[in-house]
């Protein structure tokens, strides 16, 4: 009995350990599932490498974009990962060795609002490296804890970085190792590697994944229809919603990735099913052309899409054959407008000239509304055609609507020698109706040509822009930065889209969530960095071909001629004011943006401070010694308030001074004695004139009553023949006081100053005698003397709101008459004989500015708030070397450092800069 038993357990053994052995060696030689298999199928796109760590080192120490990436809070959720990975993987080779340098997937996933998640796959070269591998990971953490899941086991463990505590789960199974910070879609990805269908079973994944290339540093796989949710993580809520409801772009795309030190390149085709009601089918079956549009666009573009269609009925058909129900109603409605006030065949009056391309094209001219830098750019046959063509639109519609066509052609200059001929267009939205939603932007109000490309925009002005960088052959082409750029991409496409991220803040703003564009915003200095990005597709037979470049350029400035650019929270509103550092010597800069934050600036553009005020300041910047210790401090009054701020920009004891009512004009300080006590001048509205000590307490031994009305222009003091005078006007009175506030001269007859001017002392010479200038609001020249006597001179008629100001401009060392009116400038000598004229292209609405510079004289300062420029006139009326320059801002010119031979130019430039100009 016994032997008859042990046989049994003797045949048993037997039969078990072969049986053990034959799953032993089956599971050994089990095949390995591509790393795809383990990717849930609700990825948005994922990213597919041969030796994980090898490209993590690479990036880290060879690619300028990940390295600014890494900087950035918001970013870090995905190159923290990496870092962390990095980090471990360097303390230990074992597990470089077993896992991190084998092949591997990272896809991207939607998890919900603000939040997308990260699956990390490994693949091991054989099944029995798995116990292997779990050991290695197992050893490293003391804080792990696992959970059975799907007859697998998903662990978790917690690891330290320098500022936060972070969870990862992770698990084994089937020769994969999958890694993330979320256990769900770890655990989704277990289940994943055992059902369908998988990624490689979707639709499109099959036809894009035999396209992919060998020898590339990764593959990028995109799965559009998924994509959608991730953008709406960084678009706003609107366009979100939108986008959701319409049919996604394309099925899916796989670009080949190249990483270079400051770009990374992407190439490769995208599947886009004909059946589906997908954007990129619009382009099926166009031929690709040469992007030479682009030949045209203005060296300021901010962004710019680029359509290259030769078969335009082709284009409508496929563009209506995939919009929805919705969307197609709306955009056939529009077009019906045009087909029925004008009676005309639009399909067949617009392709009559049309020539393969069109383009939409945002510039980014500041304080200038979006819809109105918003161009659009379209190829023509012939300018002639094009235009009968728009004519008849219009002659149409003027009939229909009985009404004038002489308001439809204008005539515009930019100069003596060139014009141009704008046109109002009498459908607004033109080119949306002929070509859908992407041109919905564009205003196209009126329209004009540059040799046979005709372009749409808001108004006139904005088309003279246009024109004029093309007269100036500004254009995006002819920039060195974009030449280099546009190398790496194809020069034809079907479609081709530029953004100059530095550029288009105020778009990005538009399009993206708040919080997207405050990554943005507070990385500005970052994001300045990347230069621009490309996006081409061209249609390929059944699928189409993608060029996407993104450019890093560390040392990018949008101002070459510019010393240095000092970004501020806002525009610049005031005269920069350099003040003097009582430390070095050198000067600095004070100046107050649209919001009315005043800053401190150094001369090496650095902001030292910034405070933020309730108002705008309406003086000078003073600077005067409080304490009497060669420190200087900055006293300014705004209607309500007298500051006075130190260096470091704390407010001196008991300053702000709160007025008793509102301030009608600037302060002005005046120290009598050069002891520094000193007296703080200012008019109020209850028409009181206050006088203040520098404690900020009212001074007992000012008499002065009131004005009869208010005084509006900074009040003087002048010391003649060891007598004070303290001088000011209201509109209709000018008062002449000793420092009791007692009248001290009394004018033979009371003149109504000029709006804009105040009074100029001239003292006694061999011409004359001590004597007050001003103008009246006819221009007409006034002469007081200290004796009550007054003389006029009547050099002119000009406007109410002409500027008036009194120098020596010829070198003659007798002071001539400056007048600039309207768009003009005047400089008339003593005997009335006219120096010289200078006609602006705009009204200037701010005063001239007189410079003085050794051997050269005085210099005068304009400032064109239209054009965006300041100029600098020479004594002979010519403009000095390099002017004019782009300026949004009254200017000052010095030296920001004692030694120094050449001069500063400090103005307010465009998108919130100061500039600092270096004059030659």
């Amino acid at each position: 009995m016994f032997k008859k038993i042990l046989s049994v357990l003797f045949v048993i053994v037997v039969i078990g350990t072969i049986t053990a052995g034959y799953f032993y060696l089956k599971n050994k030689n089990k095949p390995i599932p591509p790393l795809i298999k383990a990717i849930p199928i609700d990825a948005s796109f994922f990213i597919k490498g041969d030796n994980f760590i090898q490209q993590i080192t690479n990036l880290n120490q060879h690619n300028e974009i990940i390295k600014e990436l890494k900087g950035i809070k918001e970013f870090s959720e995905f190159t923290t990962n990496l870092g962390i990975i990095d980090s471990v993987a360097f303390n230990n080779k074992e597990l470089t060795n077993q896992i991190l340098s084998k092949p591997f997937a990272i896809s991207a996933h939607y998890a919900g609002r603000n939040t997308l998640d990260f699956l990390y796959v490994f693949r091991l070269t054989k099944l029995i490296d798995e116990k292997l591998a779990l050991n290695t990971l197992i050893s490293l953490f003391n804080n792990i804890s696992g959970k059975g899941y799907e007859k697998t086991k998903i662990y978790s463990v917690e690891i330290k970085t320098k500022s936060q505590k972070i969870t990862y789960y992770f698990s084994i199974t089937s020769g994969l190792v999958l890694i993330s910070k979320s256990e769900i879609l770890v655990e989704s990805a277990v289940r994943q590697i055992n059902i369908s269908p998988s990624i490689d079973d979707l639709q499109g994944f099959k036809n894009v994944y035999s396209t992919a290339g060998e020898n590339v540093d990764a593959n990028l796989y995109i799965n559009f229809k998924q994509l959608k949710k991730t953008l709406s993580l960084a678009i706003n809520s609107k366009i979100s919603n939108y986008l959701l409801k319409t049919n996604y772009f394309a099925n899916w795309a796989e670009l080949d990735v190249n990483f270079q030190s400051e770009s990374i390149l992407l190439n490769g085709f995208t599947y886009s099913n004909d059946s589906l009601k997908l954007f990129m089918n619009t382009f099926s079956r166009q031929n690709a052309h040469k992007n030479d549009l682009q030949d045209i666009f203005p060296s300021n573009t901010a962004s710019f899409t680029l359509l290259n269609i030769d078969d335009y009925s082709l284009y409508l058909h496929n563009y209506l054959k995939n919009l929805n129900k919705q969307s197609k109603v709306r955009f056939k409605n529009s077009r019906n407008q045009i087909q029925t006030l004008s009676n005309i065949d639009i399909n067949e009056n617009f392709t009559s000239f049309f020539d393969n391309q069109i383009a939409i094209v945002n510039t980014d001219i500041s304080n200038i509304p979006i819809e109105q830098n918003t161009f659009v750019v379209i190829k023509t046959t012939s300018k002639s055609k094009a235009l009968e063509k728009l004519e008849e639109l219009n002659k149409a519609y003027s009939k229909e609507k009985n009404i004038s066509l002489n308001h439809f052609k204008t005539n515009y200059s930019l100069d003596k020698e060139t014009k141009f001929t704008a046109y109002k267009m009498v459908f607004s939205q033109y080119a949306f109706k002929m070509f859908g939603g992407l041109f919905m932007p564009a205003s196209c109000n009126y329209f004009c040509f540059i040799d046979n490309n005709l372009v749409f925009a808001h108004s006139p002005q904005m088309l003279k822009m246009f024109v004029h960088a093309n007269l100036l052959h500004k254009n995006l082409v002819n920039e060195q930065r974009y030449k280099s750029f546009y190398d790496n991409l194809s020069s034809k496409s079907n479609f081709y889209f530029y953004c100059n991220i530095s550029k288009s803040e105020k778009y990005i703003k538009k399009y993206m969530s708040n919080s997207f564009f405050n990554i943005l915003s507070n990385n500005t200095e970052k994001f300045n960095k990347f230069q621009a990005i490309g996006f081409q597709f061209t249609n390929s037979r059944n699928m189409y071909y993608n060029n996407v470049f993104l450019k890093y350029n560390p040392v990018f400035k949008n101002k070459s001629q510019t010393l240095w650019e000092s970004r501020l929270d806002t525009s610049v509103v005031s005269k920069p004011s350099l003040v003097i550092n009582h430390y070095t010597s050198e000067k600095e800069i004070f100046v107050q943006d649209i919001s009315n934050t005043i800053y401190l600036i150094n001369n090496k553009g650095r902001i030292l401070w910034k405070k933020k005020l309730n108002e705008k300041i309406q003086s000078r910047i003073h600077q005067i010694d409080y304490y009497k210790n060669g420190k200087l401090q900055y006293l300014f009054n705004t209607k309500s308030k007298i500051y006075l701020i130190d260096r470091n920009g704390n407010f001196v004891e008991r300053y702000p001074i709160v007025l008793n009512s509102e301030a009608t004009n600037a302060l002005n300080v005046f120290d009598y004695a050069h002891n520094k006590n000193y007296r703080i001048f200012i008019a109020l509205k209850n028409k009181k004139v206050k006088v203040f000590n520098k404690e900020g307490n009212v001074v007992t031994g000012w008499k002065f009553l009131q004005t009869e009305h208010l005084v509006k222009k900074e009040i003087k003091y002048f010391r003649i023949e060891n007598k004070d005078y303290i001088v000011f006007s209201d509109s209709m009175r000018i008062y002449i006081l000793n420092r009791k506030g007692q009248e001290r001269v009394v004018p033979e007859k009371q003149i109504s100053l000029s709006y804009h001017n105040n009074f100029i002392l001239e003292k006694k010479n061999i011409k004359t005698q001590n004597r007050l200038i001003v103008t009246d609001n006819t221009g007409m020249i006034y002469f007081i003397y200290f004796n009550g006597k007054v003389e006029t001179l009547n050099t002119g008629h000009y406007s109410p709101e002409h500027y008036f100001e009194f120098q020596d401009i010829d070198g003659d060392y007798l002071r001539d008459f400056i007048f600039v009116d309207n768009s003009e400038l005047t400089v008339l000598n003593r005997n009335n004989k006219k120096i010289y004229t200078y006609s602006f292209k705009s009204n200037i609405n701010n005063p001239p500015l007189i410079f003085t510079f050794p051997k050269k004289g005085k210099k005068i300062g304009i400032l064109s708030e239209e054009e965006h420029q300041i100029y600098l006139l020479n004594k002979d009326g010519s403009n000095s070397k390099g002017f004019p320059l782009t300026g949004i801002s009254l200017f000052s010119i010095g030296k920001l450092q004692p030694n120094q031979e050449k001069y500063n130019l400090i103005v307010g430039g465009e998108d919130n800069f100061l500039y600092n100009y270096y004059l030659h």
